[in-house]
């Protein structure tokens, strides 16, 4: 496996680079008596709902955090003034943040230890920034807003991992908009190898049946707002050799943890398991009407959750088609294609996960709430069976990520620039 995942590689700085909006807050509306003529510039309004321009403030932290001192449990914070005419643009400001990375020799056994650091010529080949490396440096963040907390967020990399979920296109990541393919989940970065030791596609068959064992049934709170259910399954494992841009390889039978400890993957006391069937429900809304059943990621029998996923993806993407493939999406690819070892003992429901294809990505489940309008639900209940019953140290979650809608509204009172008041409501 790449060896990525939550990092503790020193920072040197860090700063916030915000796009600021400055803005003309005057009527642009034309009346009866003063309509625009063919040709004018009001006969198409002013571009971008009266913004007068665009400006690029680097913002300094509070306290500087560098080097050794980046440590977990640390706290970074960012202050920021706007007004009732200049604000943040929050879609395109970004934190920049400076890395140094240094890895050391391994011995021939491959053991670690204080060996000397290796040159450019010498860094290992399958190493690269994860996506949304950034993200993954920070458990928590919270904006407050004119004293309203506007955003806590205690899950903080889970939720950018769901934001390349939701945003899924192999096509349009492939150049990763100058990104440096970070805002993709792409695993086809280098070459590929195929089953046999060549470089191919490095795509494994599906595989044969399971059958049905072990029943999850679980209630969570969420926001009455709420319009969509991320469900997934993953491991908790934080290790260097983990993939931290995915949350949801446990659904296809992937054994992360086992990586990290000396049996391997694939043990019998690490390997999870995945769903088989799965149904949700807030309030008096079932989703989807009629249960997922039979399911079988070994087999491909995942047509409906497929399908469904890539109405919630093409929905934000204004319909456009999704590159999103049924074979990575049911969790049967490698990039590079790595299997299960050769006996190992663990098994996917009644299948043998020896020499099975270790993939770069599991199903995630993503329902679409139509709730009735004001409905004031917000417990949701999630039912579903496994392939088979996990061993307590597999360390399985289940990962269930609520999408919902607030508004934002922000009082101002003339002739005071600043804000006299914010709040938050959801839209129900």
């Amino acid at each position: 496996m790449r060896p990525v995942g939550r990092s503790s590689l020193p920072i040197i700085s860090a700063v916030c680079k915000a796009t600021v909006v400055s803005a003309q807050l005057r009527s642009t509306m034309a009346t009866g008596f003063s309509a625009p003529t063919v040709g004018e510039a009001r006969a198409t309004g002013i571009k971008n709902s009266g913004i007068s321009e665009y400006g690029a403030d680097v913002i300094q932290p509070v306290t500087s955090i560098t080097g050794s001192q980046f440590t977990p449990g640390k706290q970074i914070e960012f202050r920021v003034r706007s007004s009732a005419s200049r604000w943040l643009n929050w879609r395109e400001t970004k934190l920049m943040v400076r890395y140094k990375v240094a890895f050391g020799k391994a011995t021939a056994a491959g053991a670690a230890g204080h060996n000397p650091p290796c040159d450019r010529s010498e860094l290992p080949p399958n190493v690269y920034m994860q996506a949304c490396a950034n993200s993954q440096l920070f458990e928590a963040v919270r904006l407050v807003q004119n004293g309203q907390t506007i955003e806590n967020q205690t899950s903080y990399p889970t939720c950018a991992a769901a934001n390349l979920y939701t945003k899924y296109s192999s096509e349009g990541d492939s150049s990763a908009r100058g990104s440096n393919a970070l805002l993709t989940r792409r695993k086809d970065m280098r070459g590929l190898v195929d089953d046999d030791g060549t470089y191919g596609d490095g795509i494994v068959p599906l595989s044969e049946l399971v059958n049905p064992k072990h029943v999850v049934r679980e209630s969570i709170v969420v926001p009455p707002s709420v319009r969509t259910l991320l469900v997934a399954c993953r491991q908790n494992v934080h290790s260097i050799l983990a993939d931290s841009e995915e949350f949801s390889k446990a659904g296809a039978g992937i054994d992360e943890l086992g990586l990290t400890l000396a049996s391997g993957a694939g043990d019998s006391t690490t390997i999870p398991q995945p769903f088989t069937s799965l149904v949700a429900q807030c309030g008096g809304r079932v989703v989807p009407t009629q249960m997922y059943s039979d399911l079988d990621v070994l087999h491909g029998k995942m047509a409906r959750p497929y399908n469904d996923a890539l109405s919630v993806v093409g929905k934000p993407s204004g319909l456009r088609g999704v590159s999103w493939d049924y074979e990575h999406y049911c969790g049967r690819r490698s990039a590079t294609g790595q299997r299960y070892p050769t006996g190992c003992t663990g098994t996917i429901g009644s299948v043998a996960a020896s020499k099975r294809v270790f993939g770069d990505s599991g199903p995630v489940f993503m329902l679409r709430l139509l709730m009735p309008s004001s409905s004031l639900s917000n417990m949701v209940e999630i039912r579903g069976t496994l392939a088979a019953n996990p061993a307590p140290t597999a360390e399985q979650h289940l990962v269930v990520i609520a999408l919902h809608d607030e508004l934002l509204n922000t009082t101002y009172a003339p002739p005071a620039e600043l804000p006299v008041k914010t709040e938050k409501v959801p839209i129900i």
